[in-house]
């Protein structure tokens, strides 16, 4: 029987089934006949089909890793396989804007811009890697605090705001959004703000600040540089001295400071088995420490410990490790050894060798995950 005489449902089930980690199964697939690339081009449907066949958490269709090399900024598209990407980064002359994705989720990427003359001309952009569609927001308005203060320190979320989405928001492809603005090292008495802005209203919301003093300089307390954390209704973000946690609760507009284990550094916020917030820490070079705080009484408990030395190769044993991200609602954890990226289930002890760069520094990374859909 020819490929075009089948019935469509049988060709559906058929492709649902065809590995999701790589786009190009897909992508060939849709060449085949019509009614294959129908089947396929009817995004919506055929999309939920693979999250239920599939399971609940999309592929990783590969990681944006942000490289400082000599003071330049590059961002780079590094795909989970050997062939063509979907993924195409656009083109920014970095020598007169710096251009840094801040976070990735739910199918899109959050882009901070500003002028490297330090200009007035910043904002964000909310990308959709795989479409190539582009929304520009500018940043709050004159009135927010960091606008009078020289040496703040910004970071940001992207996050779904589609009516009736499931809580885990898996197989958003579009629709409306809010992105979550975060400054720190505020002039006192103003330690932090936040603010929201809805693409259903075009505006962002009043900001609310966080009062928490602090004793550390302005470098410390930058909030630049590691990817958010959503859990519930509220998204969290990682100071890089790991010394504590800015909680943002999207539905009550606060927000608020939580404490972080003793002795913490080189860490990567992740969801818990149970949903709730973890993360993991590598306080020295051997062993990954996976901690998850208890909501009722905000106290961190560590209930797993990984042994990297049983893990890696053994010429990389010895290495310097870091950890450079997790995947949002998996139990992957990434480690850059050597600027060679590692893929850790905390969960299964399974790792993978990602990728490797020759030149320049993995400063941190984006897992970018998502059931995809040749158009």
């Amino acid at each position: 029987m020819a490929s075009s005489s089948l019935p469509e449902e049988l060709v559906e089930e058929i492709l649902v089934r065809l590995p999701q980690d790589d786009p190009v199964h897909l992508v060939r697939a849709s060449l085949v006949c019509k009614s294959w690339r129908r089947v396929l081009s009817d995004q919506d449907c055929f999309l939920r089909r693979c999250r239920g066949f599939h399971g609940a958490a999309p592929p990783l269709l590969g990681y944006f890793a942000i490289n400082r090399c000599y003071g330049n900024d590059a961002t780079q598209f590094v795909p989970a396989t050997s062939t063509a990407s979907p993924v195409r980064v656009p083109a920014v002359d970095h020598r007169r804007r710096w251009f840094l994705p801040v976070d990735c989720r739910h199918g899109r990427v959050l882009i901070h811009y500003e002028d490297r003359d330090r200009s007035t001309k910043r904002g964000f952009v909310v990308w959709d890697p795989l479409t190539g569609s582009r929304q520009h927001l500018g940043m709050p308005s004159a009135s927010y605090p960091s606008h009078s203060c020289r040496y703040t320190s910004y970071t940001g979320a992207v996050v779904c705001a589609k009516a009736g989405c499931d809580d885990d928001h898996l197989d958003c492809q579009a629709g409306p959004f809010r992105v979550v603005c975060v400054e720190t090292n505020l002039l006192k008495p103003v330690f932090a703000c936040a603010t929201s802005y809805s693409s259903v209203t075009g505006a962002w919301s009043a900001p609310v600040p966080n009062h928490d003093s602090h004793d550390f300089n302005y470098y410390c307390l930058r909030s630049y540089g590691k990817q958010s954390l959503l859990v519930g209704d509220a998204v969290y973000f990682l100071f890089q001295d790991d010394q504590s946690i800015l909680r943002y609760d999207l539905g009550r507009h606060r927000l608020s400071e939580i404490g972080m284990p003793p002795a913490m550094c080189n860490t990567a916020l992740m969801k818990t088995e149970g949903g709730g917030l973890g993360l993991a820490a590598l306080p020295n070079n051997n062993r990954i420490h996976i901690w998850s705080r208890h909501d009722e009484d905000g106290c961190w408990v560590e209930h797993r410990v990984v042994e990297l030395e049983t893990l890696l190769p053994r010429r990389m044993r010895n290495r310097y490790h870091r950890v450079v991200g997790s995947a949002e609602g998996t139990n992957t954890v990434f480690v850059n050894v050597c600027n060679t990226i590692f893929m850790l289930d905390v969960k299964s002890n399974k790792v993978r060798k990602f990728s490797k760069r020759k030149s320049g520094q993995f400063e941190y990374i984006l897992p970018y995950l998502r059931f995809y859909a040749p158009s």
